[in-house]
């Protein structure tokens, strides 16, 4: 598809530049989204999300480092590997201490997978929970960033100078 040869010149480029790990991880995130989503394609999901770890300084624990965690869990899951859930459990340990992002959703997702994987249905709740809490949190402090901002802007146009 399109949207995939863009992400491989993108990392491509970007391997070439020198862009620091975390930027080009990010790439690999979403190659590797498109690769098991739209294009059921789970070894090359694996080999992507392997790639990206390597990228990563060992025991960091960052957003990237889950990000690649989730992709080798799902890819491991989809082609019948009960290592999935080791992957997915990994980012049980330190993602609660990480600020929340549109690509943690994925993230929580596969926390909860696992645990249900491991037949731990109240686990999978409380991270099914947490997700929720996290995304509405950001969702609302957005909304209301987007708002003060307007209401700034509107009470500088209609205060007398």
């Amino acid at each position: 598809t399109d949207a995939e040869r863009s992400l491989r010149q993108a990392v491509e480029l970007g391997e070439e530049m020198g862009l620091p790990a975390k930027k080009l991880v990010r790439l690999y995130y979403w190659l590797a989204d498109i690769v098991w989503n739209w294009q059921p394609r789970y070894k090359e999901g694996l080999r992507l999300g392997m790639e990206g770890l390597q990228l990563l300084p060992n025991n960091e624990q960052s957003i990237e480092v889950a990000m690649m965690n989730t992709v080798i869990s799902i890819s491991l899951s989809m082609l019948g590997d009960p290592e999935s859930i080791e992957f997915g459990l990994r980012n049980a340990a330190f993602v609660r201490d990480l600020a929340y992002c549109e690509e943690m959703r994925v993230v929580y997702s596969s926390i909860a997978y696992a645990y249900l994987n491991m037949r731990d249905v109240e686990s999978a709740l409380e991270w099914l929970d947490l997700f929720e809490e996290e995304a509405f949190v950001t969702a609302c402090k957005a909304a209301f960033e987007t708002y003060a901002g307007s209401y700034a802007c509107t009470a500088r146009l209609v205060s007398p100078s």
